[in-house]
């Protein structure tokens, strides 16, 4: 699978990450080897407690990114670890879907850019 081979978010940082697809045989951004999903971007997921009422889920990325979620309670009396590390990792979810939708932007973005510039 080529995602594992170029990092999924590298075109949004790079003007010539059409070149490097079609080097590699990809002439559409679109092509479901190089869309990131969920399941296939998390490479390993660590939990932590700090203090006596947070939690901390830290979710490492194929590419290496690293995304923290955290969760909290108001009483210390409350705290339950597996409720804090569900929240946490919802949390860290969250964030994982904002930086997949703003791939997905991303990709939209240079499709119609690269389409005005064929016109």
């Amino acid at each position: 699978m080529i995602t594992s081979q170029i990092p999924p978010l590298l075109h949004c940082l790079s003007p010539c990450y059409n070149a490097l697809l079609k080097k590699k045989g990809i002439e559409n951004l679109n092509d479901e080897r190089v869309t990131p999903k969920k399941g296939d971007t998390i490479n390993s997921i660590n939990f932590l407690r700090i203090g006596r009422k947070t939690t901390i889920c830290l979710m490492t990325l194929n590419n290496g990114f690293e995304i923290v979620g955290s969760s909290a309670c108001v009483n210390p009396d409350d705290y339950e670890y597996n409720q804090g590390c569900n929240l946490a990792k919802k949390n860290a979810m969250q964030k994982l879907e904002i930086i997949l939708a703003y791939y997905e932007h991303q990709q939209n973005f240079y499709s119609d850019v690269s389409k005005e510039s064929t016109n």
